[in-house]
């Protein structure tokens, strides 16, 4: 294969791995045995720093995903999925890291653990006006309180920046 061809097909990859759905891990692991393995596939002997540009694109997905669902503004979106959904989707971010070999990268922690205190402080701030927009509440807090107090600490946020009357909205 020649190397524009290379270079396009592994841009094509990137790109179905950037934008994919729910389950980034699933667009890289498809994309990896596309390009290596499958037998329609270009077979290519991929090097480290092509892996890691497609190991980068599924992080920078996972990301995406992450901020959607700590961002209040997008309560109303139909992709919303709320807190629960955000927890879930850091701890598949972390494990599939991990078990590509690489660690937590702490820039990426602060800006989750910034994101979920605005999220917070919007809510806390609004509650009294809530009466109008209450609907959306259980969407977001659909996390229990547990769930939220771990996530939190995980996160690097003293349990005490948890406000009690954000606790009360999660789920039991």
């Amino acid at each position: 294969m020649l190397s524009a061809d290379r270079a396009d097909v592994l841009a094509d990859e990137w790109l179905l791995v950037r934008h994919s759905g729910e389950i980034p891990e699933i667009a890289f692991h498809s994309a990896l045995h596309y390009l290596t393995e499958d037998r329609d596939g270009p077979r290519l002997w991929l090097t480290k720093e092509e892996i890691d540009l497609l190991l980068e694109a599924a992080s920078a997905r996972y990301q995406e995903i992450i901020f959607r669902d700590l961002c209040y503004e997008n309560r109303k979106l139909g992709v919303y999925r709320g807190l629960k959904r955000a927890i879930s989707n850091w701890n598949r971010f972390l494990a599939f890291r991990q078990r590509r070999g690489h660690t937590n990268d702490p820039a990426v922690q602060v800006k989750v653990a910034q994101e979920l205190l605005a999220l917070l402080q919007i809510v806390a701030e609004k509650e009294s006006s809530f009466r109008d927009d209450n609907q959306w509440l259980p969407l977001i807090f659909n996390c229990t309180g547990d769930e939220l107090i771990g996530f939190s600490c995980v996160l690097g946020i003293p349990v005490e920046k948890v406000p009690d009357s954000i606790l009360r909205l999660c789920h039991p």
